[in-house]
């Protein structure tokens, strides 16, 4: 209802409805007529998408550029790495000086990992990483246009890295990653695009590994973004994700293992993304024996005594020649080799560098480091630790792949290195057991016939090796350290 100014003259309200606003217009009589004058202004109802179309406007009149499209690409393997790629198509600049013109600075989004192997690229001139990415978990960069954007003269680019160890793939390795926090839910992974750019259209899509499977297909996520928090804690913006889901933005093709979201116009400072359920870990064959064994083994390996470490690094020793007769039989070499054990300590989340030997051929030599450790699914050793498989690393100059070696300050730079997770002794014809922890072999000499021992005969000895370890080396460390088989 509306107030009159006059209520002795007769009123008429003039409702107008359009396609995206409804218009309401009064007029009072002038005798026996209406007056053509509006009393007042019109009061406009917008609908919700007009609001929105007239925000985006604004924000792109006050910024002074806008992206035609903005894709973001994460590729998934099954050892939880992400290939990340931002392709950022057709930016238009308004006419004058603008920051855009010569420079886009950015944050990467957080990861549980760490990234490796920053480039940029553009569609026509180069761009240029003027701030380099160095390895760690979140960056500022900056890119710089080797050729100014113009007005008349729109430019795509974009820029991709490596997010390695970022993602668990399945309840296992989310226990081990996440679980310290004990306010977490379900285990749910997500990639996501924060956005600070207006753009007309963005899109997020995520590649799943050739082994993943849905228990549930993907969801949407619409988050704020707030840097002073982990992701994970970000506030869920609900009315968001209910529209998207309304518009059927997301879409999965489970044959492809494919997600892709679609949003029109995304708002200033959310973060769009894919979110998915952890798929259940495969069961481990395991016994309440050989738990409390394992159990009380590794407490005493913390607090391991010298005579004790003496007879983990004779067992060192014996593991050197095994390693040697059985991968390595029709080469014989006698370079330098060394091993190392590494256990798993379930509650700081680390692997603790247990002992270390050095053989040189002719002798054996003890290597003293105190503590070395390793995040989880951090370095080639951790790698197998988190797939419960063997990795191998061969140094490579010059080389386009991420580096998924793990210095540490030991002065030890291998050329050739493979890690074995040493897991509890199974039962024939049963799953493997989950690792206890990682039984390494390395070299400093690049000829060392371990950089071919996924290929051919060596493959298959590998395995056999790597049942026999299972199972001799616990047995060992229960005598060193429990005095019983």
């Amino acid at each position: 209802l509306r107030q009159v100014d006059n209520p002795q003259k007769n009123w008429i309200g003039l409702i107008t409805a359009g396609a995206d606003e409804v218009r309401v217009e009064f007029f009072g009589s002038v005798g026996k007529a209406f007056d053509d004058q509006r009393i007042g202004d019109a009061q406009i109802i917008r609908s919700r998408s007009k609001i929105r179309s007239n925000q985006f406007e604004d924000w792109v009149k006050e910024q002074g550029y806008c992206y035609q499209r903005v894709s973001s690409v994460t590729e998934l393997t099954c050892d939880g790495d992400a290939i990340r790629r931002i392709d950022l198509t057709n930016l238009s600049i308004a006419e004058g000086e603008n920051f855009r013109n010569f420079k886009h600075s950015f944050q990467l989004p957080e990861s549980h990992g760490y990234i490796d192997k920053f480039y940029a690229f553009g569609a026509c001139d180069p761009v240029l990483v003027t701030q380099p990415v160095k390895t760690g978990k979140t960056q500022l960069v900056e890119l710089r246009f080797d050729t100014p954007v113009s007005a008349n003269r729109p430019t795509c680019y974009g820029y991709g890295w490596y997010s390695l160890n970022s993602f668990a793939m399945d309840t296992w390795e989310f226990d081990h990653v996440y679980r310290t926090d004990s306010q977490l839910g379900a285990p749910l992974e997500f990639s996501h695009y924060h956005v600070e750019d207006p753009m007309e259209e963005l899109a997020v899509a995520v590649q799943f590994p050739e082994e993943f499977k849905w228990e549930v297909p993907p969801r949407i996520q619409v988050t704020n973004t707030n840097y002073e928090l982990d992701p994970r804690r970000w506030l869920h913006v609900t009315k968001e994700e209910d529209e998207l889901r309304a518009i059927g933005a997301l879409r999965t093709f489970e044959a492809l293992r494919l997600a892709v979201l679609q949003v029109p116009r995304p708002k200033k400072g959310l973060s769009y993304g894919i979110q998915w359920t952890v798929p259940c870990a495969a069961a481990v064959q395991q016994t309440d024996d050989l738990d409390r064994k394992l159990l009380g083994l590794l407490e005493k390996f913390i607090k391991v005594s010298q005579a004790q470490r003496t007879q983990v690094h004779a067992l060192l020793a014996q593991a050197i020649q095994a390693a040697r007769g059985a991968i390595m039989p029709e080469t014989p070499w006698n370079g330098p080799l060394e091993a190392s054990f590494l256990f798993f300590d379930g509650n700081s989340k680390l692997l603790m560098l247990g002992a270390v030997l050095h053989d040189g051929g002719k002798e054996n030599t003890p290597l003293e480091y105190n503590n070395i450790c390793f995040a989880y699914g951090y370095g080639i050793a951790g790698r197998a630790f988190k797939t419960n498989s063997p990795r191998l690393y061969v140094a490579m100059e010059n080389s386009t792949e991420p580096d998924y070696y793990h210095l540490e300050t030991t002065g030890i730079q291998h050329k050739v290195l493979i890690s074995l997770p040493v897991r509890l002794p199974r039962a024939p014809g049963t799953g493997n057991c989950e690792p206890y922890g990682v039984l390494s072999f390395g070299s400093s000499e690049a000829d060392c016939p371990l950089a071919t021992t996924n290929y051919g005969p060596r493959g298959h000895r590998m395995e056999a090796f790597q049942a026999e370890m299972d199972k001799n080396f616990f047995k060992e460390l229960c005598l060193i350290f429990l005095h019983r088989n």
